[in-house]
């Protein structure tokens, strides 16, 4: 998207971008050093991180609609449970990234 001209804002519900990759995978599988420097890279081409932002609390479904063309929201699994006790946007319940990651490779 950005690089087709469009101004892309990433949020992220922890304090530092990368999700799983930073806070998932240990530092022997994946240095971070080299995730840091993919995320330098992303945001001088523009793209805008915002960090300690959780969505369908710190911001929610009409601040989206209202404030962006268009949005995605790409949840990942930071807990087990059932995803119905969890609050989504628009009232739709998040679902596990996890779950759907580790299947197919448990079919192997």
């Amino acid at each position: 998207l950005n690089s087709a001209g469009h101004q892309v804002t990433v949020f992220e519900r922890d304090p530092r971008p990368g999700g799983l990759l930073r806070f998932g995978i240990p530092d022997f599988k994946l240095e971070k050093a080299i995730l840091d420097r993919r995320i330098t890279l992303l945001q001088e081409e523009g793209i805008e991180f915002k960090c300690g932002v959780q969505a369908g609390i710190d911001i929610n479904g009409p601040s989206l609609v209202a404030g962006f063309d268009a949005w995605c929201c790409a949840p990942a699994a930071p807990a087990s449970g059932s995803s119905d006790s969890r609050p989504g946007i628009g009232g739709h319940p998040l679902c596990h990234g996890l779950s759907h990651q580790s299947e197919p490779r448990a079919r192997r």
